[in-house]
């Protein structure tokens, strides 16, 4: 029985398993989306259950809203933190919601691993920050920071994973050497901590300064098709429309249609038409973002 429930607790702590025993990936795919979404992103209302498990685990639920723009999913992760205290963040684990165009209500189950070594037996986050990254997991499309206090843990908890390790890896040492090799797997496990919470700070920078990037060369997308639009002289003051628009990897154009009509015809062909016209359309230099403008929707209003 202690060797099963070792070899279970390496596993989460490594990301081998996640909490409901399935493999990492997809997670919750069916929210029953309302697919009207008022036409933008967001995550709201957050709710989170009574610790359970001894402290070590909870659901977060809160409402999400996708409207699709940066592809057709997307994926919900909350992430723990304290104030003043940087490494928090990496003593929790938790599914990643996959999400879907519409709005409607997502829970994910999160935990605490305070049976890891160098992890304290509780301790208290004061905020969530939720994430709602694209599909290839290469930019943040929203990020909401929630102020929540969560106590975790249980002041009783044993720290099992350090403890078997020890008498499963070193059976035959001194008490002597036990303590040093206790506490070279703890210091071991905090360095872990600090690299994993310095990969996520990093990784969280990339994908903002991706999405910056996203950002501009949208607008200039934009811009550009502003110049080769046409005005038809039926067309009045005030009209808009959202487009589509397929890509090819040098900016050339493969289709482009209007997803949310103006409520003029003559509007709507003519902005299609300026698309095709302002080919090919500026793109990021780096080609990784292209994924984010292969298939691409805009708000299109004349200035």
């Amino acid at each position: 029985m202690k060797h099963t429930r070792v070899l279970i607790a390496t596993a989460l702590w490594f990301g081998l398993l996640t909490l409901d025993g399935q493999s990492p990936g997809r997670q919750g795919a069916d929210f029953g989306f309302d697919r009207d979404t008022g036409g933008s992103s967001g995550l709201f209302n957050l709710r989170v259950s009574p610790p359970t498990d001894e402290g070590r685990e909870v659901i977060v639920t809160v409402e999400c809203a996708y409207n699709g723009l940066a592809g057709p999913t997307a994926y919900a992760v909350p992430v723990f933190a304290k104030k003043g205290e940087k490494s928090v963040s990496g003593w929790f684990g938790s599914d990643m919601a996959f999400v879907t165009k519409g709005k409607g209500l997502i829970s994910i189950k999160c935990r605490f691993f305070n049976d890891q070594p160098g992890v304290p037996a509780e301790v208290v986050t004061d905020r969530v920050r939720m994430l709602l990254l694209n599909e290839t997991k290469t930019s943040v499309i929203q990020e909401t920071p929630f102020a929540k206090t969560i106590k975790w843990g249980n002041p009783n908890a044993k720290p099992v994973l350090a403890e078997d390790l020890t008498t499963l890896l070193r059976p035959a040492l001194s008490p002597e050497q036990a303590a040093q090799a206790k506490a070279k797997a703890e210091a071991e496990a905090q360095r872990k901590a600090a690299e994993q919470a310095l990969q996520a700070q990093i990784a969280a920078e990339d994908a903002a300064r991706n999405q910056s990037i996203i950002g501009q060369y949208v607008g200039l997308i934009g811009d550009r098709v502003r110049r080769n639009w046409i005005q038809p002289s039926s067309s009045r003051v005030g009209l808009s429309c959202v487009v589509q628009v397929q890509l090819m990897p040098g900016g050339d154009v493969i289709s482009a249609q209007v997803v949310q009509s103006s409520g003029d015809a003559a509007f709507d062909r003519s902005v299609e038409a300026a698309v095709f016209r302002a080919a090919p359309l500026p793109l990021p230099p780096d080609p990784a973002l292209f994924e984010s403008f292969r298939t691409l929707q805009f708000r299109f209003e004349p200035k």
